[in-house]
């Protein structure tokens, strides 16, 4: 199940809606084969709105850069099988610190792994996978995959305190 919230700088109107993890459509098979893992499961039911196609993978939709999908689709066809960690998850660039979502995966393949070197729309420096953490009722802090603290200043005024944006909620 994935989660989303808003977070935001305390000073200025600077901020994101995150969304993070997966829900409950996104199987190995669906994100990264568009094969659905049940084969008693109708996609047209479950996808009214013509999102999801069979043979037609849900990461065709979740990535953006065309340098991504091409990548791994070449390493999926070649062989390359996904790791079961992936979903939907914030990112910070280390240099300009602006935050950004994206859907992160890993795949493995005995030439090596391959995970997406996702860059900032703002200065394409790479992003790193981060996650927010409370510190008291309303502060927030950015630690990085190693559980280390990110020195966040809010790109746009330099405040250097983060707070949730008044919504959570829970998504399948």
């Amino acid at each position: 199940m994935g989660q989303g919230y808003g977070i935001k700088c305390s000073k200025c109107d600077y901020g994101l809606s995150v969304t993070e993890g997966i829900g409950m459509m996104y199987s190995p098979n669906a994100v990264f084969y568009g094969r659905c893992d049940d084969q008693t499961q109708n996609w047209s039911i479950a996808f009214p709105d013509g999102y999801c196609e069979e043979d037609k993978p849900l990461l065709l939709s979740l990535v953006k850069s065309k340098r991504i999908k091409d990548k791994a689709f070449d390493l999926l066809a070649s062989g390359a099988t996904p790791d079961d960690d992936y979903g939907h998850e914030l990112l910070v660039c280390p240099k300009c610190l602006r935050l950004a979502n994206r859907f992160y995966f890993k795949l493995l393949s005995s030439a090596g792994d391959y995970e997406p070197d996702f860059h900032c729309s703002k200065c394409r420096t790479s992003l790193q996978r981060v996650e927010v953490r409370s510190i008291c009722d309303e502060d927030l802090e950015i630690i990085d995959k190693n559980h280390r603290k990110v020195d966040w200043k809010c790109p746009e005024c330099g405040n250097d305190r983060l707070i949730y944006d008044g919504h959570m909620l829970l998504w399948d």
